[in-house]
């Protein structure tokens, strides 16, 4: 799975419900970005993944969406940001930006939407997860847009919508020629109940 869970799609609240219907089934979980995901459904070594996606995957993939979750900037509670009902991209142009890696999902939706307005802003720091980005952010080091699932990690971060409407995609893959055991299949029919 992502490190970001989409509030909608209570992953944490299934996998409790799977375990307490079958305790004999040893359930593994691991956090990866989607490649990582994607080597690993095609090794086998994994029979479902849940990540955010803005391509669709290559044919030996099938990908179904379980939820949808905005992108929203987040600020210290002192900027001057933070008073703004609304933030416009072209408002944090001369901000200092705390990144995710470019390689999660969430990053790219914000570096296509600063390419397609013509804008550009400073990657002033990079790190490689949500609770010290916000963290980071809560203490004044600067801005980051982050999906609203973030909030539940922001201890001191606090969140304003984007005039323009940022999303990603939640999705569950699989490998497109089904082939899982009866444990994972399973947990699948609880994931998309048919």
């Amino acid at each position: 799975m992502s490190q970001v869970l989409v509030p909608s799609f209570d992953l944490p609240g299934i996998l409790a419900d799977f375990r307490r219907d079958y305790p004999g089934v040893e359930l593994t979980l691991r956090q990866a970005v989607p490649s990582e995901q994607f080597a690993s459904l095609r090794d086998a070594q994994l029979d479902l993944a849940f990540m955010p996606l803005l391509d669709p995957p290559d044919d030996d993939m099938e990908a179904i969406v379980v939820a949808r979750d905005s992108m929203a900037l987040a600020c210290a509670p002192d900027h001057p940001l933070a008073r703004r009902r609304i933030v416009h991209l072209r408002d944090l142009v001369s901000e200092r930006f705390v990144n995710l890696p470019l390689s999660w999902t969430s990053r790219q939706v914000v570096e296509k939407a600063f390419e397609a307005a013509g804008l550009v802003h400073d990657n002033a720091l990079e790190v490689n997860d949500i609770a010290t980005c916000l963290e980071l952010v809560g203490r004044g080091l600067g801005i980051a847009i982050v999906p609203e699932a973030a909030r539940s990690h922001a201890s001191s971060a606090v969140f304003r919508p984007l005039s323009r409407r940022l999303a990603w995609d939640y999705f569950m893959v699989r490998r497109a020629d089904g082939a899982m055991g009866p444990a994972a299949r399973e947990l699948l029919r609880r994931i998309l109940p048919v």
